[in-house]
């Protein structure tokens, strides 16, 4: 197989040239495709639980930013209120027509039965990009060398569990950048891997206008294949009727794009004033992820530009996969990062590259890498400084995607988890009470004070669990002289702005017995939620929902979270699932002396139920993802054993 891909590559007069490209040519490689199948699956796996580990650790239970806006106001309340039109698919948001998003959006509203869910949207959002990014991997892997593929499982788990992009990862409505990069890849491989036969050439022609409805750039996936058609039809010195078919397609593309444009006046300050701004904004972008200058650019774009200039000075007859996957990778992050350094390029003279930006900049390093399998493909023909320097290439890649994700780490993440529980706390205290006392200190522009007093009354139960904090229709307990609303509540940390019921003792007298039960109310989304607080004694406390006939649907027994030597009890946040249905809340215990307080139960969907399980195992997930692709790259067949 090399030396039939080796002589593809040769020139004219057949004399070898320094530069081979085997992977591409032959593809298969010997492997069976089940291998590849499993450690693709594999790598999607452990991406998606690294991302699930960071959303389980630093992600928000509340909407935020552009969130309040965009679905809250644009699409979940003309919903609810029964005005919702789907033209409204299609109206723009900022420069942006996000179809794809909103689509989204509304699957994830019916499947939680008209219930908000930004943690459920988060952790839907990670499977895209999981999906994306374990794809690439596996293509990669398909189209290159045994030896590669630990290297290429390391580089995709990189870019997919380090935080240098945490805005994505950490905030739903991002979901437009993940849209854009899945559409505008699978419409390169299709449209550029198959003729215009054959069913992925259509579903890449469907992905291309896709992207351009996934968000304002996305037109310019055209821009992106023209020069990769380009340089095919040089290569083969013809051009065929699927090429110009490709070529008409991607400048449809352009048209289309250009045409549906949005402008937003607002947004003028944020534009480059001049062509050197644009310039100092471009070189910052690619230099990423170090700080701009003109020579850490042409450092981490160096493969690629190595990978040109030898494409340029053979001779060739064809291109291989790997190569034009280079090329369009390389164009389309190119033409990606003009657009951001020309629309927002302001904000980019002297400061690093927002973190929404860097999911789009990492499939430039993903070109970088492909052309390092491609020049690496006849290893043995190429110069020494050329097998020395890629290696180099990649400790300093390395080196930066390290820097930037401790620095996000350290500076950024505990941050942004604090605000998020704070915000919460007093969305949740005003959702309560009605007091907008409580609102002070979160007013940003995305006005999330102002947007949330519209869904206060009947549609507060569609707001995401953490802020229903009014008790359900029906809930209450019958006041006892030792238990009452409040309760014991005290004594214990802030609930978070919810109801709460406790025991309440006289005096220094120690509490008696609990045994209470509430009055009847319904639940109708299949979980709850709730937290409780209790201190330490040897009792055995027991909460049940009860049907009405006295059968116990759900319960779980309580366990003691602190209350002596001083210590504030703390508040344990607890998860059932409980169909729908009437209930009654039973809550007992078998010895005196126990302080106990709990919030009234707080709606969820089955999907957000499951779903924040899975984000809770997300670690164990990660661990054995790893170990099983470890023993699928390394074990009996692998990269090591078959090269050898």
């Amino acid at each position: 197989s090399c030396v039939r891909a080796g002589r593809n590559d040769l020139n004219m007069k057949g004399h070898p040239g320094p530069i081979v490209f085997p992977a591409g040519l032959d593809p298969a490689q010997g492997i069976p495709r089940a291998k590849i199948f499993i450690k693709t699956a594999l790598l999607i796996l452990i991406v998606l639980a690294g991302k699930w580990w960071l959303i389980d650790g630093f992600g928000g239970e509340v909407p935020f930013a552009d969130q309040w806006a965009a679905e809250g106001e644009t699409i979940y309340l003309p919903m609810l209120r029964g005005e919702w039109t789907w033209d409204r698919v299609f109206h723009a948001w900022n420069e942006h027509r996000i179809v794809p998003s909103r689509l989204f959006s509304i699957a994830l509203f019916h499947l939680t039965n008209l219930q908000w869910d930004p943690t459920l949207e988060l952790a839907a959002s990670a499977m895209i990009h999981a999906l994306l990014l374990g794809g690439m991997g596996g293509w990669l892997m398909r189209h290159s060398q045994l030896r590669w593929h630990p290297w290429i499982c390391l580089f995709v788990t990189a870019l997919g569990i380090l935080p240098f992009a945490y805005e994505n990862t950490l905030w739903g409505f991002q979901s437009s950048f993940y849209f854009l990069l899945f559409f505008s890849l699978l419409s390169g491989w299709g449209l550029l891997s198959v003729s215009a036969k054959r069913i992925g050439w259509w579903i890449g022609l469907l992905a291309g206008f896709t992207a351009i409805f996934s968000l304002g750039s996305g037109g310019l996936v055209g821009a992106a294949l023209l020069p990769v058609l380009l340089v095919r039809s040089l290569k083969r010195k013809r051009v065929s009727i699927a090429d110009v078919m490709t070529a008409l397609a991607a400048v449809t593309f352009i048209i289309v794009g250009w045409t549906i444009r949005v402008h937003v006046p607002e947004h003028v300050k944020l534009a480059t004033a001049s062509w050197p701004d644009f310039c100092l904004a471009l070189w910052t972008l690619l230099a990423w992820p170090f700080s701009g200058n003109i020579l850490i650019a042409l450092v981490i774009w160096m493969p690629v530009g190595i990978f040109l200039f030898r494409l340029w000075q053979r001779r060739s007859t064809r291109l291989s996969p790997v190569s034009e996957a280079v090329l369009f990778l390389a164009g389309w992050t190119l033409v990606q990062l003009m657009a951001i350094a020309w629309l927002r390029g302001s904000e980019l003279a002297f400061l690093p590259p927002p973190s929404r930006y860097l999911d789009i900049n990492a499939i430039g390093l993903v070109a970088n890498f492909a052309a390092v399998i491609a020049l690496h493909g006849g290893i043995k023909s190429n110069p020494g400084w050329l097998r020395r320097g890629m290696p180099v290439w990649a400790f300093v890649v390395g080196i930066g995607l390290v820097g930037v994700s401790s620095d996000v780490a350290t500076d950024r993440l505990g941050a942004f988890r604090v605000d998020r529980h704070s915000e919460k706390d007093r969305l949740a205290a005003y959702m309560r009470g009605g007091d907008s006392t409580a609102l002070r200190g979160i007013e940003r522009w995305d006005k999330p004070a102002l947007l949330i007093t519209h869904w206060r009354g009947r549609f507060e139960q569609s707001l995401p669990p953490c802020l229903q904090a009014r008790p359900p229709l029906g809930f209450d307990f019958v006041p006892l002289p030792d238990w009452t609303e409040g309760g014991f509540d005290a004594h214990f940390s802030d609930p978070g702005g919810y109801v709460t019921w406790g025991n309440r003792s006289p005096g220094n007298a120690p509490a008696g017995k609990i045994d209470t039960i509430s009055a009847p109310f319904r639940l109708r989304r299949g979980a709850v939620a709730f937290s409780y607080a209790m201190s330490l004694h040897p009792g055995n406390c027991v909460l049940e929902f009860l049907r009405n006939d006295g059968r116990v649907e759900a319960g779980f027994s309580a366990f003691p979270s602190g209350g002596t030597g001083g210590r504030i009890p703390f508040w344990y946040e607890v998860s059932l699932r409980i169909s729908p249905g009437e209930y009654r809340l039973r809550i007992h215990d078998d010895q005196d002396g126990g302080s106990f307080a709990v919030t009234a139960p707080r709606e969820m969907s089955v999907a957000g139920f499951f779903v924040r399980r899975w984000l809770g195992f997300s670690q164990w997930l990660f661990v054995a993802a790893g170990i099983a692709l470890v023993l699928s790259l390394f074990g009996a067949g692998g990269s090591i054993q078959s090269d050898s």
